[in-house]
């Protein structure tokens, strides 16, 4: 496809020797976690469809930690509801420009920071993001690289604790 920008960047990681995530399913036996990484949400714009997180999810053991890479936070119920432990998302640059992070907090559960619903043992972490959508310029957000991380409790009803 002429300027695929999506696939320089996949490209760009593999020459890296990254693992790129797209409706993927990855464990690691050494630590015994799993990795479940989504194509985005917005792919059927393109004709793609992304697979369900209940069939990516078969391939895991919910008994061990599950953490969900999403790029957009669109539902936190179903990975709760499933078993996932942490979900990873970006996408909403914490609102780039005043007054889209207001609408934001409309449309998403967690348009920003951590969220967690501890019933369920579930923490949903959305970062602002490093770049822009559209223009380059941000309003009373901030650019950033997070960093998490992620310890496990020796209690079987609870995997993480989480700092940022």
């Amino acid at each position: 496809e002429e300027n695929n920008h999506e696939q320089d960047i996949i490209n760009a990681f593999k020459h890296a020797d990254m693992k790129v995530l797209k409706d993927d399913v990855v464990y690691l036996d050494n630590v015994g976690v799993t990795f479940i990484g989504r194509d985005d949400f917005s792919s059927s714009h393109y004709d793609i469809k992304r697979a369900s997180l209940s069939d990516l999810i078969m391939f895991s053991n919910t008994d061990e930690p599950i953490i969900l890479l999403d790029h957009q936070p669109h539902d936190l119920n179903e990975p709760a509801n499933l078993g996932v432990d942490l979900m990873i998302s970006g996408h909403t640059h914490a609102g780039q420009v005043f007054p889209i992070n207001l609408i934001e907090k409309l449309i998403y559960k967690n348009n920003y920071g951590i969220y967690k619903n501890t019933k369920q043992h579930f923490t949903s972490i959305v970062s602002s993001g490093f770049g822009f959508w559209g223009p380059p310029i941000r309003l009373m957000t901030r650019s950033e690289i997070v960093v998490i991380d992620v310890t496990f409790d020796e209690k079987p009803t609870e995997f993480f604790n989480f700092s940022m």
